[in-house]
């Protein structure tokens, strides 16, 4: 199969080798990248955007391979590539192209890492690399792209720590790294980001507490901490996010009460707490808000009954079961007593019998003996 997409990718690169006095040099890269070599003029093409004779929009819902070569393409401005068909990995030249604004690539058979030298592009803005199966380390060097306004690497299977490096990137305002295998703390530096409207690092391996210095985040609308291996308490520095609408810590092994310091975040909608270990009452504070509010299987966390669902559950089932034993334990000791008193009885008829034949014996014999008397 593999030689198979070899041979297709040989001949087509041949052919486009051979329209090579009818294309200009970028647009022969453009047809290799979509295995195309129909288009005389890639400019005329929809999914090309030209300007003064050069590409500097390439925009593709399928793609086939990214060749080394598109560092030719050097006016590029945006490059988005949606769908791939064969496994393709980012070469490292792609970090040449430093007129680069916008990048988005999407597909399921994107492999290898991320190329440290995407770190080079110093005019881009959103790098969006997402459902892949991208594998090694977020690159330190992606902390050098200082315009950066969104970085998402959802979806794949990155793995060490997050690099204390994207904290110089005073820019950001969209932090996704959800569904990776990304493990260690958050780093520290990150509290450095105070244009971060999104920040979603669910999902992952993540270790140790959430740090209270995220409340520099004045600007943060949505964090999501879910699905980690979070320890500690909520500090109560999160109720100094005002604009936050959603929070969710979720499926964590956070600790203690629920801060009512969260109580004053009155742009909140959303607020999911559930699978935790957290104890206490739910604060007044927090019952006052108008929010979507999770806080299932938190056993310790009393709900506005008093008790939590769970626990309430557990004390039923228990006095059930106690209820159970103890009838049955009591018809046991009842139908014990019967039998013992069955057989009491069934003596006492024995011994009442045994007398009263007795009895009548003698009286015979004494009838009998009066008989005789009587006959003499």
């Amino acid at each position: 199969m593999n030689i198979f997409i070899f041979l297709i990718d040989f001949i087509i690169i041949i052919k486009c080798i051979l329209a090579q006095n009818d294309n200009n040099e970028e647009c022969i890269v453009v047809n290799e990248l979509l295995k195309d070599c129909s288009l005389n003029d890639c400019c005329q093409d929809k999914r090309i955007i030209c300007s003064n004779n050069h590409i500097i929009n390439i925009y593709s819902t399928d793609y086939y391979l990214i060749p080394p070569e598109i560092e030719k393409i050097a006016h590029l401005k945006s490059l988005s590539l949606y769908k791939n068909y064969s496994p393709i990995s980012i070469p490292p030249e792609l970090g040449n192209l430093t007129n680069l604004e916008y990048i988005c690539l999407y597909g399921k058979y994107l492999t290898g890492s991320l190329p440290p030298e995407l770190g080079n592009l110093s005019n881009l803005e959103d790098l969006i690399i997402s459902g892949g199966q991208l594998t090694d380390s977020i690159p330190s060097s992606f902390g050098y792209l200082s315009k950066l306004k969104k970085l998402i690497l959802s979806s794949n299977y990155l793995s060490g720590n997050i690099p204390s490096e994207l904290g110089n990137l005073l820019n950001l305002e969209s932090l996704n790294l959800a569904d990776n295998n990304l493990s260690g703390p958050i780093p520290l530096e990150l509290g450095n980001l105070k244009q971060l409207k999104i920040l979603d690092l669910s999902y992952n391996n993540i270790s140790g507490i959430i740090l209270p210095e995220l409340e520099n985040l004045s600007k943060l609308k949505a964090l999501d901490l879910s699905k980690n291996n979070l320890i500690g308490s909520i500090p109560p520095e999160l109720g100094n996010l005002s604009n936050l609408e959603k929070l969710d810590l979720s499926n964590n092994n956070l600790t203690g009460p629920i801060p009512p310091e969260l109580g004053k975040l009155t742009k909140l909608k959303t607020l999911i707490l559930s699978n935790n270990n957290l104890s206490g009452s739910i604060p007044k504070e927090v019952k006052k808000l108008n929010i979507k509010l999770h806080t299932s299987n938190n056993p310790l966390l009393k709900t506005k009954s008093g008790i939590n669902k769970t626990v309430l559950i557990i004390i039923l089932i228990t006095i059930g079961i106690s209820i159970i034993i103890s009838v049955l334990v009591l018809t046991y000791i009842r139908a014990k007593n019967r039998i013992k008193n069955g057989n009491r009885r069934g003596n006492n008829m024995l011994s009442y019998s045994t007398t009263t034949s007795t009895s009548v014996s003698q009286q015979n014999t004494t009838l009998c003996s009066k008989s005789t008397n009587d006959g003499n």
